[in-house]
């Protein structure tokens, strides 16, 4: 089980641990793939590039172990943009801005 806590309070990680460990024991797939979404959140608070691919290759291939269809979809897609997934950790930069001009010309 993959799980990283060091940026909640401590009152909070002891309560969502015992739901990880809940949705972890009901082995449902949309449960799983919470799981597998939930254990990713973190990489947007990491600083170090390298320390940021470590956790996405470790949660890559932990995710992979799940074998749920969907969701090796998504690993596959993110595998083909690990390039771009890196610059934006490094750079801390979004595509909001783009996707707000986007908005704009749609209308």
């Amino acid at each position: 089980m993959l799980l990283f806590f060091s940026y909640i309070p401590i009152t909070s990680f002891y309560r969502q641990k015992a739901q990880f460990k809940l949705i972890d024991d009901t082995n449902l797939k949309t449960a799983q793939a919470w799981y597998i979404k939930e254990n990713l959140k973190i990489l947007w608070e990491y600083i170090n590039v390298t320390d940021a691919m470590n956790l996405i290759n470790e949660w890559i291939a932990k995710s992979r172990e799940k074998a749920i269809y969907h969701i090796n979809l998504v690993l596959k897609t993110i595998q083909g943009h690990i390039e771009g997934i890196s610059n934006a950790i490094i750079t801390k930069t979004t595509s909001a801005i783009y996707e707000n001009n986007n908005k704009k010309y749609r209308k």
